[in-house]
């Protein structure tokens, strides 16, 4: 479930038309973003550090 929110959000993201101008600081804002959102759900997932559940 959490790979698909991941997959959709990023998808959506990376459809947004972005001017050349705004590119680089949304860009960054956007890596930002995902990188933190990629981090809470490994957080929860986790167990003493360790995931339990590896799906590949």
């Amino acid at each position: 479930m959490h790979k698909l929110f991941l997959s959709a959000g990023l998808a959506a993201c990376l459809a947004l038309p972005i001017g050349e101008a705004a590119a680089s600081s949304d860009t960054t804002e956007l890596k930002a973003t995902l990188q933190a959102s990629m981090q809470r759900d490994l957080e929860r997932q986790m167990i003493d550090g360790a995931i339990a559940h590896l799906d590949l």
